[in-house]
């Protein structure tokens, strides 16, 4: 199984809610994201109510600070994927974000199967 959740690496919940919501509602505009949402039980992220979006965005992200975000990545590999995708979502500093992103990733324990 392959999973793929937007990372916001920032402990402002409200601006990462925001931040992963605009780019949930950029996708739906694609017939490809939108026939996935729909084909994951999301029917119309176009029409959802802004209830329904703050859901489907706190489905699909993991938000805080390095600590957090590294528990919450381990605690998805650990639970059987094959495959996760890391999906920055910057919501101040694109590149210190990006920093501390890379250094949660490199700092995770490497499996070889």
């Amino acid at each position: 199984m392959i999973a793929h959740v937007m990372v916001v690496l920032s402990t402002d919940e409200a601006a990462a809610l925001a931040a992963v919501c605009q780019r949930i509602k950029m996708y739906a505009q694609f017939s490809a994201y939108a026939k996935m949402f729909a084909q994951a039980g999301w029917v119309s992220v176009a029409g959802s109510s802004e209830e329904e979006l703050n859901t489907l965005a706190q489905t699909l992200m993991i938000s805080g600070n390095q600590t957090t975000v590294r528990s919450r990545v381990e605690a998805l590999l650990e639970s059987g994927l094959d495959e996760l995708l890391l999906q920055l979502v910057s919501i101040a500093d694109e590149a210190h974000e990006r920093e501390e992103l890379l250094q949660v990733v490199g700092s995770l324990p490497i499996t070889i199967a």
